[in-house]
């Protein structure tokens, strides 16, 4: 029991009330009870909109996150969905585009090789044929390595020798030096 009282005055009267507890705090409990329950409900719907949220605002990145993985163990025919925030799709957007340059360059890679080695092989060939017909001449071929005359040329030219002929008419032991300089490479 809850009980307060009111000195009168005079008379030497006071004025008694009496209440019990549970009627007397009812609208207080009510009111605890409420704000319990509310701050219980806010929060649960909280928890379930922000587990939503993250949920929904994840899945995009993961998605992206799998099929990079995807691509980066060798699967380049895959697209990433274009799917989320405008973030997540620009971001999709621009991987699409990365891979698909990546597609372009192994394939432009692919015929690379694929011409290098068809001339490689041209060339192997080539080269066949004409060992054969080299080695296999019923005259005799050589094959001579005149890099050294073109040098001495060139140092003559250098050093002011406009006309060739007429250095060589005037110099013949100039013709027999760039005979010694002749070096045979191969021959028959």
């Amino acid at each position: 029991i809850l009980g307060t009282y009111v000195p009168l005055g005079m008379p030497d009267w006071a004025v008694v009330v009496e209440m019990p507890v549970d009627e007397a705090y009812q609208p207080v409990i009510l009111n605890v009870l409420l704000l319990v329950g509310g701050t219980l409900l806010i929060a649960v719907l909280a928890g379930t909109s922000g587990l939503y949220l993250s949920r929904r605002l994840a899945a995009p990145v993961h998605n992206l996150t799998e099929t990079a993985t995807r691509i980066a163990e060798g699967q380049l025919e895959l697209d990433v969905p274009l799917e989320g925030t405008a973030e997540v799709t620009r971001l999709a957007m621009a991987f699409n585009s990365m891979t698909a340059q990546l597609r372009e360059l192994i394939h432009s890679l692919e015929q690379r090789v694929t011409e290098l080695n068809q001339a490689q092989e041209a060339l192997g060939e080539s080269e066949a044929r004409y060992r054969t017909l080299f080695e296999d001449s019923p005259i005799s071929l050589w094959e001579e390595d005149f890099s050294q005359i073109k040098r001495y040329l060139d140092d003559l030219r250098a050093k002011g020798v406009a006309d060739l002929r007429t250095y060589f008419d005037n110099h013949p032991e100039a013709v027999a030096y760039c005979a010694e300089l002749i070096r045979p490479r191969y021959v028959n």
